[in-house]
């Protein structure tokens, strides 16, 4: 378990380091697919969502860091479909699988 949370840190700093906007809060779903993921970005500030997120972040190493993350869940009979990365204002980053 402590391999996952440095996955995740390193998943969340990733994407926290593409992003061109300054936002107040963000989720960032990752769904797993068979060789591919598909990810969505969604920003919110001020209490808006940014209806254009830009992010430059490494899709070839996000893809990496989750496949290793799936294989070590699968392996411990974990299973997920999808997981959910959050921030907001005065809370840690948040992580939420979907089996």
């Amino acid at each position: 378990m402590l391999e996952d949370f440095a996955l995740l840190q390193e998943i969340y700093s990733i994407v926290d380091g593409g992003i061109q906007e300054h936002y107040d809060q963000m989720s960032f779903e990752i769904c797993v697919g068979d060789g591919y993921i598909e990810t969505f970005l969604s920003l919110w500030k001020d209490g808006h969502e940014l209806p254009h997120s830009n992010n430059n972040s490494n899709d070839a190493l996000i893809y990496g860091l989750v496949q290793k993350l799936h294989r070590q869940a699968n392996l411990r009979n974990e299973p997920w479909l999808s997981l959910i990365i959050t921030r907001q204002p005065g809370a840690a980053v948040g992580v939420e699988y979907v089996r």
